[in-house]
């Protein structure tokens, strides 16, 4: 009857759910008050310009600020007021400014005023914007509205037919229609000629108008003194309390990028609708909202009366705690359940239960405490079990069961609740594990005896893609079961501490294990890879790893700490993202087994001071950041100059020290912005630094360029640098050119002048030398001629010019050049029996003939070795035809031979060798110059000589494939040669007729040797 009792009475704890807050969260807003460098803490207005700056009104003046600094513009800056109602910037980029003293147009730094006296209605401006035609519109407040084109102002109000004089706010569409927000008589469009009203009979909320806005959507949203009606053209639909909606005055209305509608109350904060539900958010410093904006990044601006200025990132997550309805802020173990109902477990304080936006708490003991939670799992059927420090409570439906060691667990004290694949249910408490079977309903507890201890403490239960169950432990390190056996992995298998607090298993099917004091390690089974705060960690105490997308979020003592999960390039360092307090996190310390990732891909953390639901996916684009200069300060070493930009930068040689103050742009992270800086014409590399000035000391002259780039904590580099400054150092003057001119002109006046000095003095023994001079150089002449005529004789015209300009001959390689060998058959026999005279004689006649032949056809000659003549054609000029010149120089060379041997008592019987080829030339040695070439294609030519005939004119196949069309030839076949092998030769037998004659062919030749020389 007990038992029934305490089932009946917990299961009437669960249906009684008493509503908090409806649609209640807290929001992770930043704050900014006068301590940050705000005028004042009633901010009226907000804009951002295209720079990136953001313009906030108050009653002090208005501020711009970059994320860092504030600068602040009232009276002495030339402002008409000071009581800041709207602000506008027009297409131009200038800055209206709407006081209650008049008007203020800021443009590059003037400011010019208008008042009542120049033309306007009324001094306290509420509204600015611009219309299609570039015309700038004021809503004023008891003086109607104003035209403003530049030159006139042009007013509208009930003396000239418009519908009212007291105006709230002024609003153009993207049709480019005007509203009008009246303080009497409802909403009022301007569409460029006609003006219509409409009032509560059509179904506004109120006649009194406070804030218009167009959503993205085309709708028109009106806020009123009391609440919210919205018009998509042609309906009116009012939001009332039935919708959620208060009927209090609506003081402004954003959309941000996400499509949500933002509404600041008068006295209540700040509203969201998405579309389906309105939600209240808590956290702004003042409840008291006037203004808002959502900037370039996607932020959220609210400006508060006496609260100052508070920003919601782009990437905003939900805070619970007490003040939206939990029963603590100390959260522990958290589930979802399969209908998407959210269990939040606390610590001494029962279960809080959020669903569809409500949150109801369970409180109440019921014979087995449920006060001090630590682990909270749905099972396969649906069964919801609750481990406690009292032991376990499981519920389904409406029963209720509860085990402890007087039925089955092992121990009370249960940290860790888990199911495995097969439907057992494990319990990991402090002393050893239970696991529970369903098919059964009995709980064994003989596991992990041979660990057993007063010390095993199991902290985690978890099964990987294989079925092993981990167990993850205080003191013991890891300890795994594979179905039959446990086996303990700690520090002498290389973990770096045996206090685990966790284990999973992301996708790629690494382990990573969180630690006590000792960061977080990836394990693949073989080998531990470690990260701590060295590696970019917040702290070295990390309770969990959750797995998103590509990468894993780490819980620690001190924030998230949010890694890829990528360690290929582990020796460059990690790149890491923080979550933390300055993020908005409600306490840095996270707790052990508080997390949860939800159906819909959220993640949710437990702290010490509420818990938070983060949307992983958000998309926010930090890869830009707004770099300006602020400052030039130029030194000569005595005196300093200040220079805003580089356009007055004209600087003298003694200003060689310069200092280059500058500033981003960044509201998310701004003291996290690294700098990298280059000063272009004496630095190649960027430069690191997070100071905003960089100076540069005795600087040599020359074109200078400053160059500055910034990135965020993320490490995500601009795009592209921002040249800040560009000048010019002169040299000083003794480094000119002109004093270089002025110097070079005196000194050769100074050596002039000497030199006439000289001259007068030895003028006459300069006479007196004059004719020895004249003498010896005509016989240097003779000698200059005559060895010049020598070269010409050894070596090619064009060799000789770049001999005596050079005074070496560069080797030049010859890629097709064919050249020819002849020797005299029986020469030694003939050298021993002719005189010597006789026999130099006869060569000299022969040779001589073969040179004035070499000439006829463009050949040169090379040298002659005994009774060996060598010649080349194809250098030093290179020429297509050159294989045809050789043999028909060839067919000279056997005519004249033939000629000669009929006169001469002296029978000459001479051989001939032409091959064809590449080789490379050159002149060598310093006395006595010899120009030569060197390759096979010379030895073939001499093998070419060697194999031939007497009275014949041997050459290689090479060569007769380039003169075949030419002259009529005999294949000999392959030729046995020393050190060559066997090689195609053909004799050539006659000039092929069909293409040429010799007198033709020499005529040619003779007009292309004349045009190659």
């Amino acid at each position: 009857m007990w038992n029934l009792f305490k089932n009946i009475s917990f299961a009437l704890v669960l249906l009684v759910i008493l509503p908090n807050n409806f649609y209640t969260q807290s929001l992770n807003f930043h704050h900014y008050s006068t301590s940050h460098g705000l005028p004042q803490s009633t901010i009226y207005d907000i804009i951002q310009d295209s720079s990136g700056f953001l313009w906030f009104g108050t009653e002090a003046g208005i501020g711009r600020f970059d994320g860092k600094n504030v600068k602040t513009y009232g009276y002495s800056e030339g402002l008409i007021g000071i009581n800041i109602a709207s602000l506008f910037i027009d297409k131009y980029g200038s800055l209206w400014i709407g006081t209650s003293d008049g008007l203020s147009i800021m443009f590059e730094g003037e400011i010019k005023n208008y008042s009542k006296k120049d033309g306007l209605p009324d001094d306290y401006i509420y509204g600015i914007t611009e219309d299609r035609d570039g015309n700038v519109w004021l809503a004023t407040r008891y003086g109607g509205a104003c035209k403003f084109n530049g030159r006139k102002i042009q007013v509208y109000n009930e003396d000239n037919g418009f519908p009212s004089n007291q105006l709230m706010a002024i609003y153009k569409d993207n049709k480019g229609n005007l509203w009008f927000a009246s303080y009497d008589k409802g909403l009022i469009k301007f569409d460029g000629k006609n003006f219509v009203t409409y009032t509560i009979n059509d179904g506004l909320a109120s006649n009194l108008v406070l804030s218009i806005f167009e959503d993205s959507q085309g709708i028109l949203w009106i806020g009123t003194d009391k609440g919210v009606t919205t018009f998509d053209g042609e309906t009116f639909f009012r939001f009332t309390k039935r919708e959620g909606f208060p009927e209090e005055e609506v003081k402004v209305i954003v959309e941000d990028k996400s499509g949500n509608i933002w509404i600041g109350l008068h006295n209540h904060g700040i509203l969201r609708y998405d579309g389906r539900k309105i939600y209240k958010h808590y956290g702004l410093e003042s409840d008291e909202v006037r203004s808002a904006y959502v900037d370039k990044r996607g932020d959220l601006w609210i400006g508060t009366f006496l609260g100052g200025l508070s920003r919601l990132p782009i990437d905003w997550f939900e805070i619970y705690d007490v003040q939206n309805g939990l029963v603590s802020n100390k959260i522990y173990p958290i589930l979802e359940d399969k209908n998407g109902k959210m269990y939040v477990g606390h610590w001494g304080k029962g279960i809080s239960i959020i669903e569809n936006g409500n949150i109801s708490n369970i409180q109440r003991e019921i014979g087995l405490s449920i006060s001090n939670l630590n682990s909270i799992i749905q099972d396969s059927k649906e069964n919801i079990w609750f481990g406690t420090w009292d032991g376990v409570v499981k519920l389904k439906d409406n029963s209720i069961k509860y085990f402890n060691k007087s039925n089955g667990l092992k121990l009370n004290n249960i940290i860790k609740i888990f199911e495995d694949s097969n439907g057992f249910i494990w319990f990991g408490a402090i002393g050893g594990v239970s696991k529970y079977d369903p098919s059964n309903g009995k709980i064994t507890s003989e596991y992990l005896n041979e660990f057993a201890s007063a010390t095993l403490w199991i902290n985690d239960i978890y099964e990987d893609n294989r079925g092993t169950i981990w167990f993850a432990t205080h003191n013991m390190g890891l300890i795994n079961f594979n179905g039959k056996n446990f086996t303990k992995i700690d520090t002498s298998h290389g973990l770096p501490i045996n206090n685990v607090f966790s284990i999973m298993q992301d996708k790629k099917g690494y382990y990573w294990i969180s630690t006590d004091g000792k960061g977080v390690c990836r394990y693949d089974g073989n080998e531990f890879i470690v990260l701590n705060k060295q590696d970019g960690l917040s702290s070295d105490f990390c309770y969990f790893v959750v797995e998103n997308n590509d990468e894993l979020y780490i819980g620690t003592l001190n924030g998230i700490t949010v890694i890829k999960n990528d360690l290929t390039n582990l020796k460059n360092g990690i790149q890491t993202r923080y979550i933390s307090k300055n993020e908005g996190l409600p306490s840095q310390e996270l707790n052990q087994g508080s997390y949860l990732k939800d159906k819909n891909g959220y993640l949710w953390f437990g702290t010490q001071n509420g818990l938070v639901k983060i949307d992983p996916n958000k998309n926010v684009n930090d890869t830009y950041i707004p770099i300006y200069l602020n400052n030039i300060i130029v030194s000569d070493g005595i005196n300093e100059t200040s220079f805003k930009t580089d356009s007055n930068l004209d600087l003298n040689s003694e200003q060689n020290n310069l200092s280059f103050e500058f500033f981003s742009i960044s509201f998310a992270k701004p003291n996290e912005t690294m700098f990298e800086f280059m000063l272009e014409g004496v630095e190649d590399n960027w430069s690191k630094t997070k100071e905003n000035r960089v100076t540069y000391r005795a600087l040599p002259s020359g074109i200078y360029k400053f160059w500055v780039r910034a990135k965020n904590n993320s490490e995500m580099v601009n795009a592209k640098p921002k040249l800040l400054a560009s000048f010019n150092i002169p040299a000083p003057f003794y480094k000119t050119w002109w004093f270089y001119t002025s110097s070079i002109v005196l000194f050769f006046l100074f050596i002039y002048s000497l030199y006439l000095y000289k001259t007068n003095q030895v003028k006459r023994r300069n006479e007196a030398l004059e004719a020895m001079v004249k003498d010896r150089t005509r016989e240097l002449e003779i000698e200059k001629n005559k060895s010049d005529d020598l070269l010409h004789n050894i070596l090619p015209s064009t060799l000789v010019e770049e001999l005596k300009v050079n005074g070496r001959v560069r080797p030049r390689k010859f890629n097709s050049v064919s050249i020819m060998f002849t020797d005299f058959k029986a020469f030694t026999y003939t050298t021993s029996v002719l005189p010597a005279e006789e026999l130099v004689n006869e060569l000299n006649d022969i040779f001589k003939n073969f040179d004035a032949l070499i000439g006829k056809y463009g050949l040169e000659k090379l040298k002659t070795i005994g009774d060996s003549y060598m010649a080349a054609c194809g250098i030093p000029n290179e020429i297509d035809d050159h294989a045809v010149r050789m043999v028909y120089a060839a067919l000279d060379f056997q005519n004249m031979i033939k000629e000669r041997n009929k006169t001469s008592a002296i029978k000459w019987d001479m051989r001939l060798g032409i091959h064809s080829g590449s080789v490379v030339a050159g002149v060598v040695g310093t006395k006595k110059f010899t120009y030569d070439i060197w390759g096979d294609t010379v030895n073939i030519a001499s093998r070419m000589e060697s194999s031939g005939e007497p009275g014949e004119i041997n050459i290689s196949g090479y060569t007769y494939m380039l003169i075949r069309d030419q002259f009529e030839c005999e294949y000999r076949g392959k030729v046995d040669t020393k050190g060559k092998g066997g090689i195609d030769m053909y004799f050539v037998k006659s000039i092929n007729r069909m293409q040429n004659t010799t007198q033709n062919y020499g005529y040619k030749l003779f007009k292309s040797f004349k045009q190659i020389n």
